[in-house]
């Protein structure tokens, strides 16, 4: 076990930077989906009341699992993938091998009781009318995270050590090969039995409506409507083309874990363990996918156009991607010393990029300009304030532990090939944007006080 291990780290740490920028790149990309992804979803469903069916109501809750996944422990993975090394603490360890597989559950679950709310809703209307009502199906979605959480999190109790930084998987994970009782009962009720029982419904379906013919009426299983609607045939169609999606993520990650599991240690190569992490985070993303391109879109504008062309916007872009670059070159910085203040600067970039991301997402999609606003320019300058004097801080204190001079002196080939200084650069690029957006915010908010008192 601990030779595997050591041949997986050194092949984890000696990788070329091409292959570091390509796996960290990728990984990124599919965390970016995934995020974005799930937010349009939920974005969607919450502001078109046509939308809030049952079935999108657990759709709403399948993509908060992901959005969950994407931000908790995909940048974690992402951080070792691109310094070649584990440089978390234990309880990030911990964190971070418990929670994506009570996700991964709970997404599963609920994929079986949207197949069930399929099935009942095609074949058995008027019981889906009394069983899936918009209550019952919040209820449903919070019972599926009280059962994902009771097995899963149960190693927390007993096998608290058997959390463990697996260098194949670029992120740590319970030891399923030392632990076959616990993996052969998820195997089998957790992830076997969701795709047997979701085929055998999805299978069906199928069966009942392929020779059916269906009126033009947009419902959600409407009393008084003996045929089955095509609008529900779509949905169903769908959701099979997500179980079809999240079969081809899932059954390679069980394989290679029969594998382990059979010869108690990880023998595979490296490559295909990288593979088997980004199957998983990929099956975070293909939901959004495969509903966006499969569902018809609501009538009306998507965006809002006013705020996607305005200051705001445009400056909510730049200081989220400078951010974005100085956590990623932050990441790359690989040396046998690490400044203290490391972690505080990852957190201050990346809760940063995340925030920022937030609001603009937020903005964007409210069509009734409500950021132009007096409160929304006090909040923003509010924000930017704060955001602007920990950036500081955290840079200042990593460019103080650094100490670039005195390692680097005269040579400007060591100056401009240092990431840690490109890390500190693009974070005092985002502070001088952010003193920008706070200027203008000030300028706006005058602008309207003035206009108020004219019209007075």
């Amino acid at each position: 076990m601990v030779f595997h291990n050591q041949r997986l780290s050194r092949e984890l740490a000696s990788r070329s930077m091409p292959v570091v920028v390509t796996e960290t790149a990728l990984l990124l990309l599919v965390a970016l989906s995934a995020f974005f992804g799930n937010i349009l979803v939920c974005l969607a469903i919450a502001r078109n009341t046509r939308l809030r069916t049952p079935t999108n109501v657990l759709i709403f809750a399948l993509s908060l699992t992901d959005i969950t996944m994407s931000i908790s422990t995909m940048p974690l993975t992402i951080g070792v993938l691109a310094s070649g090394r584990w440089i978390y603490t234990k309880g990030v360890c911990i964190f971070q091998g418990s929670f994506p597989l009570t996700l991964a559950v709970i997404s599963l679950q609920l994929m079986v009781v949207i197949a069930v709310n399929r099935y009942l809703c095609v074949l058995k209307p008027n019981l889906y009318r009394r069983v899936f009502t918009l209550k019952k199906s919040i209820g449903f979605a919070v019972g599926v995270f009280v059962l994902a959480c009771l097995p899963t999190l149960s190693p927390l109790i007993y096998a608290r050590k058997g959390y463990q930084f697996h260098p194949g998987k670029s992120y740590c994970a319970f030891a399923m090969e030392q632990n076959f009782i616990f993996a052969l009962c998820m195997g089998l009720a957790f992830i076997a039995s969701p795709f047997i029982i979701m085929t055998c419904l999805y299978c069906r379906i199928y069966c009942s409506v392929k020779n059916a013919v269906f009126p033009q009426q947009d419902s959600d299983c409407q009393p008084g409507n003996p045929q089955v609607h095509i609008q529900e045939v779509k949905v169903t169609k769908t959701l099979a083309a997500v179980l079809f999606g999240f079969s081809c993520c899932w059954f390679p990650i069980m394989i290679i874990d029969q594998i382990d599991m059979n010869n108690r240690v990880p023998m595979l190569p490296r490559r295909v363990y990288y593979m088997y992490g980004l199957l998983i985070y990929t099956s975070s993303a293909i939901n959004p996918i495969l509903y966006g391109l499969m569902r018809r879109a609501p009538a009306g504008p998507i965006f809002n156009k006013s705020y996607f062309c305005s200051a705001q916007g445009f400056l909510s872009c730049v200081e989220s991607l400078f951010l974005l670059v100085a956590f990623i070159f932050a990441q790359l910085y690989s040396n046998f010393y690490s400044p203290p203040h490391l972690p505080f600067f990852f957190a201050v970039t990346f809760i940063g990029f995340f925030l920022l991301i937030v609001f603009y997402l937020f903005f964007l999609f409210s069509l009734d300009r409500m950021y132009d606003t007096y409160n929304w320019y006090l909040l923003d300058v509010f924000f930017c304030c704060c955001l602007t004097v920990f950036i500081i801080v955290s840079a200042g204190l990593l460019a103080h532990e650094a100490n670039f001079k005195e390692n680097h002196g005269d040579d400007f080939t060591k100056w401009f090939s240092d990431r840690l200084l490109a890390a500190v650069v693009m974070a005092f690029a985002a502070v001088l944007f952010l003193i920008i957006d706070i200027i203008f915010s000030l300028w706006q908010y005058r602008l309207m006080l003035k206009g108020l008192r004219a019209r007075r």
